[in-house]
């Protein structure tokens, strides 16, 4: 009963936050992001549709009307819903190990076998990005580019400040 009463109070309070960033967004005309890890927990192929999964999927579809996007992270592309998957306009993805899901990239971004298997090949803190639409890159300047004629990038993710080393000092 505890427990219960604990989850009331937060999702009131969720949704009072929710609510207040959207309507400040909105009146704006800015995007909100909505970010979800393990993204499978809410929307999972053959799980219960309860209140978070209707709510979600409401926002996923309906969402980008209203500058509303998402971002979501999961350790499994199988377990997600096909319909959320080929929508998504980017895909980031670290070492795969299983070929069905590494094709399963390939084939939505229409790639040849030799690339999407390099997801196959990645190292620690390295990854892969697809995408649907023309990516925006900027050189060491800050001069942008749109890249209209790649669909995909490999590069090195920056580990977090906390692992960062103090600088040697040179003598």
């Amino acid at each position: 009963m505890k427990q219960q009463k604990w989850i009331n109070n937060l999702n009131m309070h969720l949704q009072k936050i929710f609510l207040t960033l959207l309507s400040s967004v909105l009146k704006k005309k800015k995007r909100i992001w909505i970010i979800a890890d393990e993204l499978n927990e809410i929307y999972e192929i053959g799980k219960k549709k309860d209140n978070a999964f209707a709510a979600f999927e409401e926002l996923y579809r309906q969402g980008r009307f209203n500058n509303i996007g998402f971002i979501g992270n999961t350790q499994s592309l199988d377990k997600l819903n096909p319909e959320m998957y080929n929508n998504a306009t980017h895909i980031c993805c670290a070492y795969m190990k299983d070929h069905k899901e590494r094709k399963r990239v390939g084939d939505t971004f229409n790639l040849p076998k030799e690339v999407y298997d390099q997801i196959e090949s990645l190292k620690k803190l390295e990854m892969m990005i697809f995408s649907k639409e023309p990516f925006v890159v900027y050189d060491r300047w800050g001069r942008r580019k749109v890249a209209t004629d790649r669909k995909w990038f490999k590069g090195r993710i920056l580990p977090p400040v906390n692992f960062h080393k103090v600088p040697l000092r040179g003598g």
